[in-house]
């Protein structure tokens, strides 16, 4: 077996030059015929849920279940073999690892046996997936953990959470909303300061005094809005739990986790870090590897249909195109040292029955494998590599969903933002894997604060008709005047009609060149009485102009408000337990 550290030779380490993802500037185009596919994008018109105690579904969920059942036979059956094994049998192996490991994972964030936790449940049922990061997110994310254990007890199946902790943290506050005088405005609190940018899965507290106090800081401003919020229940907890696992996002999985235990809902949790270190996810990975051409021409011919479709100019969005520079292939995984904090890209390189990694400064491992072959061996290379080097192989977003959907759930629960980029997803299926892909389904919910919104914006006039009155006064003047200024300016009123026949006629004149220039003169002079008239009855005006403005600003300023106190993304924690546990439970009953 070769050692994939010991190849150091200059011909197969990138150098200063050939560095792959420092100069990389060609992507991997696609063929003309690759172009002309036949499978068209199926485009989903989705948009988030507009009223309180509202929900998103797609399809509903009464059909849910029937598409589980559909996704799994049709899956059991499918002929397609990735590096020498079957998909049902890759599925059937992948489900039993992964169901094992998700159950060892919850056991240890529940602190109780896992036959308890399961109530004898096992891999053989349906099996619904949903996940997103460790966050403290809003309820419009969290609808769909209820969902997936509402489908898993219908069915007789189990449900699993997938802790996305490969992500980038971006964010260590919540944002609340906040009185300043009579304005409405967004409040941030932050857990820590003085932290790097890292992924969750490295996340660790810096500033332990703003980390304790957080909970109790939440609290206190809550209260001003007569709000009793589930986080200053659950921060003692998370506090407790950091320090014995010095990890923040189990900390916050945790106290999720309980709040749900404590709700009846019996999700399994395991993290995408974990999934990674699972053998058939390194089969899975390993084939990608092994197919890297084929798969990257897939992947980019699929991204540039989706950016033509949906009229994308970014070069980042959905997802960046996979880059070629020299002889290093970019590959849909990230990877770094366990003394490091930064994602790092992977390239590959192929070679006479090897494929060469990279991480773009340096030779990380060699797979001694070829397209066609049994991927045991190039297994337990990525194994070592994680288990004794201490490097993190990660999947990227397209490729979590591209590796839950075909080996692992019955069904996948998106939001609406993953539902999007996985239209791409779907593509890649159809033309890499030949295989029709397994439907998932869409789900997002809007459930606003207990809030008062205030009496003033039920009584006062819309903004839309204030800003046309206020265009009209602009423009006619005389029709905002007095009874008795209206007589007092007859003569300046009547000039003013004149001047817009004049106009009026003018416009419908033809002549010679000669007579339009001397026209444009007579225009020109008439203009500049129309508005001198115009100012003139304006500020006979002023004082309803004046009022009309100040209501508009009184109403913008209260629109802005409530804008704050509707916002559908306030975290979880904010909301008193028994709102958002009664929308929960009346939802998926």
């Amino acid at each position: 077996m070769l050692n994939p550290m010991a190849n150091s030779q200059r011909t197969n380490i990138p150098g200063e030059t050939d560095i792959p993802g420092e100069n990389h500037q060609t992507a991997v185009r696609s063929s003309d015929d690759s172009r002309n596919s036949s499978v068209s994008f199926r485009q989903r018109s989705l948009s988030v849920p507009g009223a309180n105690r509202s929900l998103l579904s797609v399809p509903t969920l009464s059909e849910a279940s029937r598409f589980a059942r559909e996704n799994a036979e049709r899956l059991k059956t499918a002929d397609c073999v990735i590096q020498d094994r079957s998909l049902r049998y890759l599925r059937e192996w992948a489900r039993e690892l992964l169901f094992h490991a998700a159950c060892k994972y919850t056991a240890e964030l529940a602190g109780e046996d896992v036959p308890t936790l399961r109530a004898g449940k096992s891999p053989a049922g349906l099996c619904f997936v949903s996940g997103h990061q460790p966050s403290l997110f809003h309820p419009g994310v969290w609808v769909k953990n209820f969902a997936a254990h509402a489908l898993a007890e219908e069915t007789q199946g189990w449900s699993l959470n997938l802790v996305v902790d490969n992500d980038m943290i971006s964010r260590r506050e919540v944002s609340l909303p906040d009185r300043d005088g009579e304005q409405i405005r967004y409040k941030s609190i932050p857990f820590d300061h003085g932290y790097s940018s890292c992924p969750w899965e490295e996340a660790r507290v810096n500033d332990r005094t703003t980390f304790l106090d957080f909970g109790e800081s939440v609290d206190d401003h809550m209260q001003r809005w007569q709000i009793d919020p589930m986080l200053a229940d659950w921060w003692p907890g998370i506090v407790q739990a950091e320090e014995q696992t010095g990890r923040l996002a189990c900390a916050l999985t945790a106290a999720r986790y309980r709040c749900e235990r404590k709700w009846g809902v019996r999700n399994l949790e395991l993290p995408i870090s974990r999934m990674c270190q699972t053998e058939p996810f390194l089969w899975f990975m390993a084939h990608l590897l092994c197919q890297a051409h084929r798969f990257c021409m897939i992947h980019n011919q699929v991204l540039g249909e989706y950016r033509r479709v949906y009229r994308i100019r970014s070069q980042t969005h959905p997802v960046p195109e996979l880059k070629l520079d020299g002889d290093w292939l970019e590959v849909p995984f990230w990877v770094w040292s366990q003394s490091e904090t930064e994602r790092r890209r992977m390239f590959v390189r192929h070679g006479d029955g090897e494929v060469a990694l990279s991480d773009g400064r340096t030779t990380i491992g060699t797979l001694p494998m070829r397209c066609d072959n049994d991927a045991a061996t190039a297994v337990d290379v990525l194994k070592r590599l994680q288990q004794e080097q201490g490097l993190r192989l990660r999947t990227r977003a397209l490729t979590t969903t591209l590796f839950t959907r075909l080996f692992l759930a019955d069904l996948f629960v998106h939001g609406i933002g993953g539902s999007k980029y996985d239209e791409m997803t779907d593509q890649i299926i159809v033309r890499f894997f030949e295989l029709q892909p397994p439907e998932f389904l869409t789900l997002s919910a809007t459930l606003y604060l207990p809030l008062s919104t205030p009496d003033q914006i039920e009584s006062m006039t819309d903004l839309a008709n204030l800003q046309q009155s206020a265009r009209d006064l602009h423009y006619n003047p005389d029709r905002y005047l007095t009874e008795q200024q209206q007589q007092t300016e007859a003569a300046l009123i009547a000039e003013k009609r004149r001047l817009i026949r004049k106009q009026e006629l003018a416009r419908a004149r033809q002549g010679t060149r000669a007579q339009r220039r001397s026209w444009s003169r007579e225009n020109l002079e008439r203009m500049r009485r129309f508005h001198a008239v115009r100012l003139q009855l304006a500020s006979l005006a002023e004082g309803e102009l004046s009022k009309i403005q100040r209501i508009m600003a009184d109403r913008q300023r209260w629109e802005e408000s409530r804008k704050v106190l509707e916002n559908r993304e306030y975290s979880i924690g904010l909301f008193p337990e028994l709102t958002i546990r009664e929308f929960m439970t009346e939802t998926f009953v």
